[in-house]
């Protein structure tokens, strides 16, 4: 492996990882609340030559500032610069949720966890790997190139899969079997979704416009700079001037709901954050993100914050659901 481009917003732990296993990388980060453009990165992987990187990986959701990236319009950019690059996606705050087209976009690795998303408990980490990434992999077995690790090798995990594919029980290492029927159970309720993931896709994107609308409807704004680059998973909202996590989270937990702060280091005291995936978002009948709103408002006018009126935020809430 020549090297390895992390292209992500604000963070550079795809790198820092791939470093940890003795990989050349390059970070193309971006200022908060922005995630690096398509002209950022052609300009950076052009500057390389056509055959500097063989990865690219790309961040879909940074979960620490709830920054969304145009997964589709990347990975042309990155094949039109690299055409021998490998595309990796870190889908851990986006896979399940958020729309990935491996095949058709040209993502050849795409990489999650169960517990977010995907609706499982967490303890799993999921790979997909398309053609290109196998045929890789392949070409480094053929060229006895050593495999990095054990546990989590293809090389060990690969005939296992094989074998259970023709009903020929092999062994390795005993797998987490409670949560692999947990995550098919997850799995089988994503694709059993009314109207297929399509619809899943439409009714996140529905629910996280609702909340975000009744944000703005409390006067509080996102740390993503466009709604086009807002994820639609979580919410990342900066605090109001004079308010701080020790003042908002305890008074929102009091009301029922949980918030969290601020992950990204340059402006971590300034916002907070809050997940709506999964059942919250995508089961009608729950009340989650209403209640979570309520929560909100109510702590707000308990710390006098000016402008928010009781109620505005339901009812901005309720008009993007009913369009």
């Amino acid at each position: 492996m020549y090297g390895c481009m992390g292209v992500c917003a604000c963070c550079v732990s795809d790198c820092f990882s791939l470093e940890a296993y003795g990989v050349a990388t390059t970070a193309l980060t971006s200022q908060p609340g922005t995630a690096p453009t398509v002209d950022e990165i052609t300009a950076a992987l052009s500057a390389a030559g056509s055959s500097h990187f063989s990865l690219v990986t790309l961040t879909h959701v940074d979960t620490s500032s709830g920054v969304l990236t145009d997964i589709k319009a990347c990975a042309a950019a990155i094949r039109a610069a690299q055409p021998n690059a490998l595309i990796a996606v870190d889908g851990v705050c986006s896979i399940g949720g958020e729309e990935l087209r491996m095949d058709e976009w040209g993502v050849d690795v795409a990489f999650t966890a169960s517990q977010k998303a995907i609706g499982c408990p967490a303890g799993l980490a999921l790979m997909v790997l398309g053609e290109r990434a196998m045929a890789a992999f392949n070409d480094r077995v053929a060229r006895k190139v050593p495999v990095t690790g054990w546990y989590a090798s293809l090389a060990n995990w690969l005939p296992i899969m094989k074998a259970y594919e023709a009903r020929q029980p092999s062994y390795f290492a005993t797998p987490a079997v409670n949560l692999i029927v947990a995550l098919h159970k997850a799995l089988d309720n994503l694709v059993g979704f009314p109207g297929g993931l399509s619809a899943l896709f439409a009714r996140q994107v529905l629910a996280s416009d609702a909340f975000k609308a009744g944000i703005a409807a409390m006067g509080l704004t996102l740390v993503p700079k466009t709604h086009a680059s807002a994820a639609h998973l979580l919410s990342a909202i900066r605090f109001p001037q004079g308010v701080g996590a020790g003042d908002l989270v305890p008074k929102v937990r009091a009301r029922g709901a949980v918030i969290t702060g601020g992950l990204l280091a340059p402006i971590k005291t300034e916002y907070f954050r809050v997940g709506h995936m999964g059942v919250s978002a995508l089961q009608a009948s729950r009340d989650d993100l209403l209640v979570t709103l309520r929560a909100i408002e109510g702590a707000l006018i308990e710390l006098g914050v000016a402008g928010v009126t009781a109620g505005a935020a339901e009812a901005a809430f309720n008009s993007v659901l009913r369009k």
